[in-house]
């Protein structure tokens, strides 16, 4: 039926396999969703948001964050960025809401994940790590964006 309405097959199924079991939210999470991938700018805001995830995701746990221990204006405007982006999202749990937050992070998470950057030193600082898993937990656990076009299944998640 929804791809009848005309959404994309991975749109349906990156919202279904979390929001399944309640229609109504599904299908209001699936009209922003669509709306999202539908900016001109989705080839951008999907690599960034897939990018934090995918470097930390084998990490055990998720570190908080020392600000004192940042060096790299990067990292500081990385930070900066996140905390605006929790303090959008405080209380609101909806695909707009997060779109709204998380697409103003974009140019600081590309700033921060240069080819330049030293990986093995963000790895190594529990600050650095902690900062880039943040930047993909909003949407954990909502929204599966593995499922959405631009992203191979399970790189996301």
């Amino acid at each position: 039926m929804l791809l009848d309405m005309g959404f994309n097959y991975d749109v349906v199924d990156a919202v279904l396999a979390e929001k399944g079991e309640d229609p109504y939210s599904a299908l209001v999470a699936i009209q922003q969703l669509a709306e999202a991938v539908a900016q001109e700018n989705w080839s951008e805001i999907l690599p960034a948001f897939s990018r934090c995830v995918r470097i930390t995701r084998d990490l055990d746990e998720v570190y908080a964050v020392d600000e004192t221990c940042l060096e790299e204006p990067t990292e500081k405007g990385l930070l900066k960025a996140l905390e605006k982006a929790e303090a959008d999202l405080a209380g609101v749990d909806t695909v707009a809401a997060f779109m709204a937050a998380f697409v103003p992070m974009v140019p600081a998470i590309n700033s921060f994940l240069t080819p330049c950057w030293s990986w093995r030193r963000m790895r190594k600082s529990q600050d650095s790590s902690g900062t880039v898993t943040a930047c993909g937990s909003p949407l954990e656990g909502d929204r599966r964006l593995s499922f959405l076009e631009g992203s191979k299944p399970g790189i996301l998640t």
